[in-house]
């Protein structure tokens, strides 16, 4: 409390390793406040995603190989925890990305979908000798990327209510 000379202290802590080995940017960022809740975020790269290029299935899984393959270290999936009294999902997002003409761009974007309780990761599929990834079920569309001009600027967008954005660039 403020007024009882109580200091406000607020911590945060990066972790640059997982599982999957060290990392460029943090996997897991925490921060604990002066009463001792802790705020967790996790963030999942393309290089925490094991895939093989000669069994892919899907565009999202060809692109992450991309994105592997160059080094790109751009979150892919992030969620966020509250950890006071009971542990909470706040919220959580993953963002599918496709090839096209070379590049690797934004195919949707989704969101948490507050309806489910229980939260499962997405992960990659293994049906011998394919893969697949796999979204969880958690999520819902929040905006779809319809079309890119040529030089790999959006051209066409459609959010979750279906309303169409198109972009002109001059």
């Amino acid at each position: 409390n403020y007024f009882t000379n109580s200091s406000l202290l607020n911590y945060k802590e990066y972790v640059y390793s997982n599982d999957n080995g060290p990392h460029f940017k943090p996997v897991i960022e925490k921060m604990i406040d002066s009463k001792g809740n802790e705020l967790l975020t996790f963030n999942k790269y393309p290089v925490d995603y094991n895939i093989h290029w000669n069994y892919i299935q899907d565009d999202f899984s060809r692109a992450l190989f991309m994105m592997k393959d160059s080094n790109r270290q751009i979150p892919i999936e992030t969620k966020t925890i509250l950890k006071s009294n009971k542990e909470e999902l706040l919220s959580a997002s993953l963002i599918n990305y496709k090839p096209f003409n070379g590049l690797v761009l934004k195919a949707e974007i989704n969101r948490l979908n507050k309806t489910n309780e229980n939260f499962i990761d997405s992960y990659i599929k293994f049906e011998n000798p394919y893969i697949t990834f796999v979204k969880s079920e958690n999520y819902q569309k929040d905006i779809t990327y319809l079309s890119y001009y040529e030089n790999g600027n959006v051209k066409e967008v459609v959010n979750n209510l279906g309303l169409h954005t198109v972009y002109i660039w001059g």
